[in-house]
């Protein structure tokens, strides 16, 4: 007997696995063979939930012209908006070479040592960044750009 709510019941002893071969009994199939797919759900414009990172090319050197002791350069593809900070991180990642260290100042974040090559203001040798006239936190080279250090003496 056929229920209300669609269901042959409980009271009959038929459990809902035989609601279901009687549904598709009245469909002219048997639930086994049934390849009634569900339509795909129209979900508009499928947005993407990672942000898209573009990316830049920059060539990172470094120059000791005084005593010889380096000339290196890397090729590196970095994030758009990386500071010259973030590049020489990265490229120390990538090749012990450009390791460095820097200190804090008043003025930001300066090179102490670079390529195994310590400055010493005593003898006024100093790493420079080429071009440049702000610190390493704010530099943010383009794509294409150079970024070298040069090991100098005033």
């Amino acid at each position: 007997m056929l229920h209300p709510d669609g269901s042959f019941g409980k009271d009959l002893g038929i459990p809902l696995f035989a609601t279901i071969e009687a549904m598709s009994a009245l469909n002219g199939q048997t639930y086994i063979h049934d390849n009634t797919a569900c339509p795909e759900p129209d979900i508009g414009t499928t947005i993407s939930t990672t942000p898209s990172v573009e990316n830049i090319t920059v060539t990172y050197s470094v120059l000791d012209p005084i005593g010889h002791h380096v000339n290196a350069s890397i090729y590196l593809s970095v994030p758009a908006n990386s500071t010259v900070y973030d590049i020489m991180v990265y490229a120390a990642e990538l090749d012990s070479t450009f390791r460095f260290e820097t200190k804090e100042a008043s003025f930001g974040r300066y090179v102490t040592e670079l390529a195994g090559v310590n400055f010493d203001a005593a003898k006024g040798t100093y790493w420079i960044l080429a071009d440049s006239h702000v610190g390493i936190d704010a530099n943010r080279p383009e794509d294409g750009d150079d970024v070298m250090w040069i090991f100098t003496q005033f």
